[in-house]
């Protein structure tokens, strides 16, 4: 039975603060479970990759046996190069694992490594963090193997597990991918591409695409950081190196928040609109006599409750408003047309 509770984010990626830092092993274990408490030896076939130096490629999946550990989750933190994104540890987005670990078992165990010099974990983990979310959230202890890996290897391992899953998200990956270059795990793209069996561009694709969620004004646009697609996404990047269509993107970027019409539209879309941008601001400018212009709106009284307004755009097209239109207003509607006519 679980305990009712939801584990900590900050505790589930291994950055709790000190002022909430994690329980002792003992605590919130499943009763007599130790820190660390060795299961018999068993074979894992095709489910654990050996990995190569990273560089060199991923060997193909080998059987090998390994000495599976049944440990605290909460000992466990999410290691440095780590992928998903916090939305995925929920018990919504973990249901499939909560159901199946607490009916019969964890059937995979997750991959990790001894931690160094840190008193709040023992084991980082490489693969398996919604199995580590779900043992926490059931209060059961985690399944895990443990490996020798270096950043480089833990990277491969990672991506080699994750990259045929489709619950992982694309920007996901190239988020990750931006990271292990930030974090100088590896030195270049080059090398990162080859370690995985990606090309250069396709590294560069990613890393660029993730370099546009340091924007604030572009990031806002949308519900969550990873559902913003991967190849527009790069298209945007290299569209604003240019300053004046930099300065069209962010504006048409505001002016979606202002109305709040990105809460309708679909990731897609938005990305359409803001890759459009450059050419309506051209568009306006040439045909609004030399500079892209705002509509303008004017409000007429109609009586003394409601009101018209005249808005007109920069080809001069102009559109009425009403907050109420009915025959028996006739006259009055009449008479606010013709005082905007005469203005």
């Amino acid at each position: 039975m679980n305990s009712g509770r939801r584990p900590r984010d900050l505790d589930i990626l291994g950055i709790a603060s000190s002022a909430a830092s994690v329980p002792a092993a003992s605590e919130g274990s499943p009763e007599g479970t130790p820190s660390v408490a060795p299961l018999p030896p068993t074979p894992t076939v095709g489910t654990a990759p050996i990995v190569s130096i990273a560089g060199q490629g991923v060997t193909q999946p080998a059987q090998r046996r390994e000495t599976i550990y049944s440990v605290n989750a909460r000992r466990c933190r999410a290691w440095k190069g780590h992928d998903r994104d916090l939305s995925w540890y929920t018990p919504e987005r973990c249901s499939d694992l909560i159901e199946s670990i607490g009916a019969t078992q964890q059937n995979e165990a997750a991959v990790a490594r001894r931690t160094v010099d840190d008193p709040n974990f023992d084991f980082e983990i490489i693969v398996g963090m919604r199995r580590r979310y779900s043992c926490e959230y059931l209060n059961k202890p985690l399944k895990l193997v443990l490996r020798e890996l270096t950043d480089q290897e833990a990277f491969v391992l990672m991506y080699s597990e994750n990259k045929d899953r489709q619950d992982l998200m694309p920007m996901e990956r190239a988020r990750s991918v931006r990271r292990q270059l930030l974090q100088k795990i590896f030195p270049t793209q080059e090398a990162l591409g080859q370690s995985i069996r990606v090309s250069k561009g396709m590294v560069t694709q990613m890393v660029r695409a993730a370099e546009m969620l340091e924007h604030e004004w572009f990031t806002k646009l949308f519900a969550s950081e990873i559902v913003i697609p991967v190849d527009p996404a790069y298209k945007l990047a290299m569209l604003i190196e240019a300053e004046p269509k930099a300065q069209a993107v962010m504006a048409a970027a505001r002016n979606l928040v202002k109305r709040e019409k990105h809460r309708q539209m679909t990731p897609t879309a938005i990305m359409k609109f803001l890759l459009t941008a450059p050419e309506r601001s051209s568009m306006d400018a040439s045909e609004g006599g030399g500079s892209a212009s705002v509509p303008t709106k004017t409000p007429f009284n109609i009586g003394n409750t409601d009101r018209m307004t005249l808005t007109r755009n920069a080809k001069g097209k102009v559109t009425l408003a009403f907050t109420r239109f009915s025959p028996d207003m006739e006259e009055q509607i009449l008479a606010a047309v013709r005082t905007a006519l005469k203005g």
